[in-house]
């Protein structure tokens, strides 16, 4: 027997916000590349896909960022996200050293 479930209100809410995130990181970063997962979104050069610069998880209101390069930006979009999700926190975590 095939059982069929229907997204919770939780899991509605969460795309919603996701689908909020994805478009504040495209318009805050038009110059960079932006890469949708089902787990995360991650910021890169265009002219190198691979080198990811800023990995974000929004389930855990976090951005990791791999580079000085790419910190202003991560910083413009942890405002970004807080004031569209009413204040929730944001972590950035620096993966390098200064």
């Amino acid at each position: 027997m095939v059982k069929v479930e229907e997204l919770t209100s939780e899991e509605i809410e969460f795309q919603e916000n996701r689908s909020k995130l994805l478009q504040i990181t495209r318009s805050i970063i038009p110059t960079q590349r932006v890469i949708d997962d089902e787990n995360a979104i991650a910021v890169a050069s265009h002219s190198d896909p691979s080198s990811i610069g800023i990995y974000i998880t929004p389930d855990k209101r976090h951005l990791s960022v791999k580079g000085e390069a790419y910190f202003e930006e991560a910083m413009k979009l942890a405002r970004a996200y807080e004031a569209t999700l009413g204040g929730e926190e944001f972590t950035i975590k620096k993966k390098y050293k200064d």
